[in-house]
């Protein structure tokens, strides 16, 4: 490399400061290059040379343009390419100092064309003189030239530069980001490709400190944008670079501020606060209390504080920050203008709404007087401020500024920036709130089709809490839609929007594991730490620690090997369906059931899409959402009494239930032999089987019904499991040699550890044994039968892909007791000593997929601490690990298994739904205790159809049910459905 480049590479890289007075001193400096024309230039040429640099001398830059521009011709006939290239990059910089854009990019591709006409040297010597050019163009502002050259440049110095110099002027390049984005704040789509070009493409040696800035600025640059994902994985990147370096309390602030700012917009403000108090703590230790670092944080803090109503605290905090600006720094800063309307939204909640508005016009003053025209900030605040003003009554305002906010947003990542969804959501409402109808509820649409695509956008998520909580987050914009109904809006349109918010995250978690495949070593380190929590949960600690400790330190570690998985599969698939690609077949009607909880405005209600085949869509309000889960509560709390259950209640409940929630429907199922129903709400735990008609029939002696998590599962194109045929049989597990039927078991903990212990009291099941024996008298040589101690869990976890998996036990959801309900042999007891429930025992986390589970063989000695016995628990946490891809059904011959927490929009969370994820086609499941002979007669019925006749499954199982009722009916029983009607079948037909 020549002395001349080693001088301008040393002197950019260790002089930034120099380097950044090129724009504002091009006169100057080129006012100090001699006027005697270089040797060996044609006599014009050089008599132009001469010309040109008088002119700069004289700082005339409309006398120079024209004589440059003479020079640049006569170049282009007698020059050699190298002069030619270097004169147009001294043209473009001239014309950009001129203001002549346009021109100057048009001079400096011309010479970028040049390039490969040129040998080594002469490419690095052009190159070097466009850098400058690029430099100049971003500390002015100007970037587009700047980025129209700078990408080429990277390829013709990577290839000419020698290796030990290239890093060194790729830094230097790079550093011209940052120029930029101090003066502009946001980069480009092209400048950031170039930087996420440089991250895939940087050499062996490199300096990570320097990476972890550029990391940061992109994860910036993409929380602007709205792409999550990709902020968070250059943030945690950037993360694991910082905790390594001396300083790194410099940085780490900064990367809990985004890490909870990440958490605030999924509506997780829990985390977030989590995270601002770290942020907080660190830039307290490092920078002064004034310091816009330390009050940024006091303020974000603040705010997730309010969101999650701990509205003293947050006041308390605003006005602490309020207070140490305006002493130090004066009123009109970032930090004031935030703490404004956070005491805005707490006047507003005290009901000062006169106080809020006055805070709301002072934050939107300050922050518009400090904040660039241009930062991207500003319209966030503007959103803010829209919102705020829509909820104080102001709709007019509110309006205005939404429009504001969705224009700004069109080159921020348009329709994938969440402040577009935030605001056409908000102009909606504005509109509606204005008498608008037609147009707010036209622009709430599109603010969810909007929707739509970033809940696509976000199930790519490393973090499985963090997709959850925005895919199952406020559908507040289709419950407006819904609520008016087909008078605006075509049936067709809004389920469209419906159906991909419903199951969200269930779908979200199904494409995810499809993709996964080949993480064995994960997998097996995440079922590790499944099985770790179930003992923790159900055989406390005997080593002197809390099992709530245990717990949250599992769940911790799993979490984080789940997002370590997550971000390897972020292209998993894609949520978007539309209710013509549902494949529905020819004689069946899709029930889409709608549950919205009652509201300060509205009551709860219940609506019901029916799909027809080629997508026809009905929309029928159901309406009052109370007087349909009292009906349902009322039948369940006679359907759990078992043989006791009083028939006359059961059935007039039931006609009620169908009078509520079936007759609405009949007009729109006409000619349908067979229902897919997908629940919601209390729904989930109402089999439709029992509902009767006036005539004391039931429906399931009119439709064959089978549910569905998702209607979007009847889109999910159906691939061909690679099964191995066999029909696996786990019945009449021995739960303990300590423990006999009816005998509960518990430990004495030690100091320290836990306050109580788990008590099962379990009966043996030998009816089970003999409804194995006949399953596996049908299935022939493919049948694999496992009884009393092998009955367990390390059997079940050695079984992969089975063409039919059958488990006949106890199974349990924990829900507002913790006694199981009495009704059936398969019914247990399940019971916490001390003070606590079992629920509470498992909380804080209080995951439901922990309170959900089957029982095993050696669950009798779970409470007496022995890991061992944790064996016998097997809970809907760990089935998730189970491989049942392409299994052709799963049935839990067990009490309770088809229950568990249920979650408007997005399913039961228990063993059904971490059977359907672990790959289950159809699953059997049931919906309260179940009796034992009745059982095993059902389920011999239904695999003799299945296995022998080669009836479809959802089929065969309809069937038996239908005999079931039969038998009954000759008992003189029907009228109690406890004994034919307590299991329901998933799957997609």
């Amino acid at each position: 490399m020549t002395v001349w480049l080693a001088c301008i590479v040393s002197v950019l890289i260790a002089c930034p400061a120099l380097a950044a007075k090129l724009p504002q001193s091009f006169f100057a400096i080129k006012a100090k290059i001699p006027m005697i024309a270089p040797e060996g230039l044609p006599a014009r040429d050089a008599d132009l040379y001469r010309q040109y640099y008088q002119a700069l001398h004289d700082w005339d830059g409309e006398k120079a343009l024209p004589i440059m521009k003479e020079r640049v011709e006569l170049a282009k006939k007698s020059m050699p390419p190298k002069i030619r290239a270097l004169l147009l990059a001294e043209y473009a910089q001239l014309l950009f100092s001129m203001g002549d854009s346009d021109a100057g990019l048009k001079a400096a591709e011309e010479s970028l064309g040049l390039l490969p006409k040129l040998d080594n040297q002469g490419q690095r010597t052009v190159s070097f003189a466009l850098i400058y050019v690029c430099r100049d163009r971003f500390l002015a502002g100007d970037l587009t030239p700047g980025e129209a050259i700078q990408g080429p440049l990277f390829k013709v110095l990577r290839t000419t530069l020698p290796p030990q110099v290239f890093p060194k002027v790729e830094r230097m390049v790079l550093g011209q980001v940052y120029n930029a984005y101090r003066e502009r704040y946001v980069l480009s789509d092209a400048r950031t490709a170039i930087l996420e070009s440089w991250l895939l493409e940087k050499p062996d040696q490199i300096d990570l400190k320097f990476e972890s800035e550029i990391r940061l600025l992109l994860a910036i640059q993409y929380r602007i944008r709205g792409d999550l994902p990709k902020m968070e994985k250059h943030l945690e990147r950037a993360h694991a670079i910082w905790r390594d370096l001396p300083d790194k309390e410099y940085r780490l602030y900064q990367y809990h501020a985004l890490l909870g700012d990440l958490f605030l917009n999924f509506g997780n403000p829990e985390a977030a606060r989590k995270e601002y108090e770290k942020g907080l703590i660190l830039a307290e230790k490092n920078y002064v209390s004034a310091d816009m670092r330390v009050t940024g944080l006091q303020v974000r803090l603040a705010g997730a504080l309010f969101a999650e109503g701990k509205s003293g605290a947050a006041e308390k905090l605003c006005r602490e920050a309020v207070r140490m600006v305006t002493d130090n720094r004066g009123q009109f800063s970032y930090e004031v203008a935030q703490a404004y309307s956070i005491l805005s939204r707490i006047a507003a909640l005290d009901g000062d709404r006169e106080k809020a508005w006055k805070r709301l016009n002072r934050a939107r003053e300050i922050s518009e007087r400090v904040i660039p025209a241009d930062h991207p900030e500003r319209w966030a605040n503007r959103m803010a401020f829209a919102r705020d003003a829509l909820a104080l009554g102001h709709a007019g305002e509110a309006a205005e500024a939404a429009r504001q906010v969705v224009e700004a947003c069109r080159p921020l990542g348009g329709d994938d920036n969440p402040l577009t969804f935030a605001a056409l959501s908000t102009l909606g409402r504005a509109e509606l709130a204005t008498g608008k109808k037609k147009e707010g509820y036209a622009t709430l649409l599109r603010a969810e089709r909007i929707g739509i695509r970033q809940a696509d956008m976000v199930q790519r998520l490393p973090s499985e809490a963090q997709r959850k909580a925005y895919l199952t987050s406020s559908k507040g914009n289709i419950e407006l839609l819904l609520r008016a109904g087909d008078a605006w809006l075509a049936p067709g349109q809004l389920y469209a929007v419906w159906l991909n918010r419903k199951g969200a995250f269930f779908e979200s978690q199904a494409l995810y594991r499809q993709a996964l495949g080949g993480e064995t070593g994960a997998e097996a380190e995440l079922a590790s730490l499944r099985s770790q929590l179930a003992y923790a949960a159900y055989a406390p600690s005997s080593e002197g620690r809390n099992s709530r400790t245990v717990i949250a330190e599992l769940t911790a570690r799993r979490d984080e090997l789940l997002r370590t998985l997550n971000r390897k599969n972020q292209e998993s698939g894609r949520l978007g369906v539309t209710p013509e690609s549902l494949s529905l077949p020819a004689n069946a009607a899709l029930v889409d059931f709608v549950h919205l909880g009652a509201t300060a405005e509205q009551p709860g209600g219940y609506w019901a899409f029916v799909v027809r085949p080629h997508g026809r869509v009905t929309l029928i309000a159901l309406g009052d959402a109370k007087k349909v889960d009292d009906a349902l509560a009322a039948w369940r709390g006679e359907i759990v009494k078992g043989s006791r259950a009083d028939a006359s209640v059961l059935g007039a409940q039931a006609r009620r239930l169908r009078t509520l929630l079936v007759a609405p429907l009949t007009s729109a199922l006409v000619g349908a032999q067979r229902l897919l129903v997908v629940p919601d709400g209390a729904l989930q735990r109402l089999p439709l089987e029992i509902l009767q008609r006036e005539d004391g029939s039931f429906l399931a002696e009119h439709w064959r019904i089978t549910y569905l998590a998702t209607a979007r599962e009847l889109a999910r194109p159906k691939k061909p499991g690679d099964v191995n045929g066999a029909v696996v049989i786990l019945a009449n597990p021995d739960f303990g040699t300590t423990a006999g039927a009816g005998e509960s078991v518990a430990a004495s903990p030690k100091p320290g550890g836990d306050s109580r212990v788990v008590r099962f009291s379990l009966a043996p099941l030998p009816g089970t044994e003999a409804e194995g024996r006949a399953i596996r008298t049908l299935a022939g040589r493919d049948a694999h039968l496992f009884t009393g101690t092998a009955a367990s869990k390390s059997v079940l976890f050695g079984v992969h892909r089975p063409r039919v998996l059958h488990l006949a036990t106890h199974g349990f959801f924990l829900d507002d007791g913790d006694a199981a309900v009495d009704g059936g042999r398969r019914s247990f007891r399940i019971e916490a000593s001390g003070n606590e429930s079992v629920q509470a025992w498992l909380s804080p986390a209080a995951e439901p997929l922990l309170r959900s589970g089957l029982i095993l063989a050696g669950a009798a000695d779970a409470g007496n601490g022995n890991r061992l016995a944790a064996q016998g628990v097997l809970t809907a946490e760990e089935v998730l690990g189970l491989d049942l891809a392409g299994t052709e059904l799963v049935t839990l011959s067990a009490c309770g298994t088809g229950l568990g927490a249920i979650a408007d929009a997005d399913g039961v969370y228990g063993l059904r739904r971490s059977f359907l994820l672990a790959g289950a086609r159809h699953l059997v499941v049931s919906l309260w205790s179940v009796p034992d002979e009745e059982t095993r007669r059902t389920m011999v019925d239904m695999y003799e159809r299945f296995l022998h006749q080669n009836m479809p499954v959802d089929e065969a199982f309809h069937q038996a049910m239908l005999d079931r009722l039969a038998a009954e009916r000759r008992a003189g029983r029907s009228d109690n459905p406890f004994y034919w009607a307590g299991f329901v079948i998933y799957g997609v037909p």
